[in-house]
């Protein structure tokens, strides 16, 4: 009979774990670096779109979503 637990173990090096290690980590610290949700905020705003009492301003918007783009693209 087979032994099927060693047949299915993967065969990376100690430098491939090392790069996953090393990219976990920096992954980590990136989520820690982003903010925190507001959850009951989101659902209130959430509420107001939703029953036409949030005035969005189009202008705003767009300079926001400028300032992320060229943000994103620097990155």
């Amino acid at each position: 009979m087979k032994d099927l637990k060693n047949e299915n173990k993967s065969t990376l090096t100690e430098a491939e774990l090392d790069a996953m290690r090393r990219k976990l980590q920096d992954l980590e610290t990136e989520l820690k670096q982003l903010p925190e949700i507001n959850a009951s905020k989101i659902v209130g705003l959430h509420h107001r779109i939703e029953d036409g009492d949030y005035a969005m301003d189009p202008e705003r918007i767009a300079e926001k979503l400028a300032k992320l783009e060229a943000e994103l693209n620097r990155k």
